[in-house]
């Protein structure tokens, strides 16, 4: 058992030397480790969109794309766009892009009658012109035209001369039609404030819009009595028919005689 003891003792004595060599030899290679490598894995969260080191306790959703080919990510990281709003272009009911008629048929001043003097007549400042006709008695304008219901309205322009020897009385003769009929007039000279008129038996004194004074009936009729300052009653005209006596298309047919 001594021989034995020895023994064990000397094979310790020679398993530490090497031991402690071992020992020096692995603290010896720290340095070279250390540049190929370190000797323990260091994580470092790098951003995708700058490259600079995250928290690595930080975590970011990758975006998902679905099945319809949209984009999804985290709502706290991203950002909501709304496309443009569009406009269709009107449509009525059956799906057509036209707008329809002016007005519905039937209603008010909705006729189209043949002949009938359109749009823009139909005011004072823009009558039809009949040109000029001066006080001889063979001189004369004659005019036909159609009143589309109940609210249509023509106007006409005419200029009347006094000339020498001949007397001025506008007369408008009704050859054709049931509606009221209307003259209004103004003096070369003096203008709307000094032409002075007389409306005969059976018509209604009447004033334009621009003032100008007239006379309106439904029949034949004479202005006899007006006068305008001075000797020369040489005159502007304008002819209103209108107030049909149906609401149809109304034909109408009229001479005038300054």
């Amino acid at each position: 058992m001594a021989f034995a003891s020895r023994a064990q003792c000397l094979v310790v004595a020679l398993a530490l030397p090497a031991a402690v060599l071992l020992a020096c030899s692995i603290g010896d290679n720290d340095d070279a480790s250390a540049a190929d490598g370190p000797s323990a894995p260091i994580t470092t969260a790098v951003s995708s969109e700058t490259g600079a080191a995250t928290d690595p306790n930080t975590t970011t959703d990758a975006p998902t794309t679905t099945p319809d080919g949209t984009t999804t990510a985290d709502p706290s990281t991203t950002s909501t766009t709304t496309d443009a709003p569009t406009t269709d272009a009107p449509t009525d009911a059956s799906g057509s892009d036209e707008t329809g008629p002016i007005c519905d048929p039937g209603a008010p001043n909705c006729l189209v009658c043949p002949g009938d003097v359109e749009p823009p007549d139909e005011s004072e400042d823009n009558a039809v012109e009949l040109g000029n006709i001066s006080d001889d008695d063979d001189d004369f304008l004659a005019q036909a035209g159609v009143l589309a219901g109940a609210t249509d309205v023509d106007w006409f322009h005419l200029h009347g001369a006094d000339t020498f020897g001949h007397v001025s009385e506008p007369t408008l003769t009704i050859l054709g039609g049931m509606q009221r009929s209307c003259v209004f007039l103004q003096c070369d000279e003096g203008g709307v404030a000094l032409t002075k008129i007389t409306c005969p038996e059976g018509t209604d004194l009447a004033i334009t819009p621009q003032l100008r004074p007239g006379c309106c009936g439904t029949a034949t009729f004479t202005i006899k009595d007006f006068g305008c300052p001075g000797q020369d009653e040489s005159l502007e005209m304008w002819i209103r028919l209108d107030k049909p006596a149906i609401d149809m298309c109304s034909d109408y047919d009229f001479q005038f005689h300054f």
